[in-house]
């Protein structure tokens, strides 16, 4: 286990071969490697292992080059973001009449059910982060973030207004995804701003593990092994349906069909 305020010892790892997302990549304010085995990642995520709740977080993200940035500031909806969630909040009771009465509490279900928010989805654990890195996206590289939670100030009894810069938000167990994701959030107060960026994250506040394309099918067989999938991390009808076609698309391959 590594102090959360120690630098971690990663394994030199070659860089990425799309010689293009290397120039963007390196663009970005933050340390990249790439991992080409599941042993690689392993090492990596055994050098950045959280210890009780506290220290490196992770995200997964399908696709390297998109920013770490949460749906609010895409451009398709950034506008008006605080807003649309009150206006949602008075409308979702209808739908769920145990809505939670805490704002913070209100604003992660929103974010679960689909809603565009201010906040960005992390785990503590890293398997969960690879999952979302590789199921989705299959032609382009995805990346697990690794993230210094703890240089993040938590939000606690703050308002939405309160927070000035990116705040950390650990919720209860208020919906089993949460619970079953092992789920974290950020609190982005400038949505718009990519959160490499944030500075109050000095090196190695983030580090980005680019997964090569041609690794995501065999690591999702793998993952699925170690009972990480659909149906444990969307515990609900939804999550049931969407293992139960990947499994039949990979029964499909081997028989020979499209």
């Amino acid at each position: 286990m590594v102090p959360p305020n120690k630098r971690i010892q990663l394994p030199a790892l070659r860089a990425t071969a799309n010689a293009v997302d290397v120039k963007r990549l390196e663009e970005r304010p933050m340390r990249t490697i790439t991992a080409f085995t599941f042993e690689q990642l392993n090492e990596i995520f055994t050098a950045t292992a959280p210890s009780d709740g506290a220290g490196w977080c992770y995200r997964g993200q399908a696709d390297n080059t998109w920013l770490l940035v949460p749906r609010a500031g895409r451009p398709e909806y950034a506008w008006h973001d605080l807003a649309r969630f009150k206006e949602w909040r008075r409308q979702a009771i209808a739908y769920y009449p145990e809505l939670p009465a805490d704002d913070w509490e209100c604003l992660a279900i929103a974010q679960h059910y689909g809603l565009a928010t201010r906040l960005l989805d992390w785990t503590w654990n890293p398997l969960v982060a690879t999952y979302f890195a590789i199921n989705s996206e299959p032609a382009v590289d995805g990346a697990v973030y690794c993230l210094l939670a703890h240089k993040l100030e938590d939000v606690e009894e703050k308002t939405f207004e309160e927070i000035t810069h990116v705040a950390r938000y650990s919720p209860r167990a208020i919906h089993r995804r949460i619970l079953q994701q092992a789920a974290f959030f950020t609190y982005h107060p400038q949505p718009t701003k990519s959160l490499e960026h944030e500075e109050l994250l000095e090196n190695p506040g983030i580090l980005q593990v680019v997964i090569p394309a041609r690794m995501k099918a065999s690591l999702l067989a793998s993952l699925n092994m170690y009972g990480i999938n659909n149906v444990t991390l969307f515990p609900d009808l939804e999550g049931l349906s969407r293992h139960s076609n990947w499994v039949t698309q990979g029964i499909t391959r081997l028989r020979g069909g499209t």
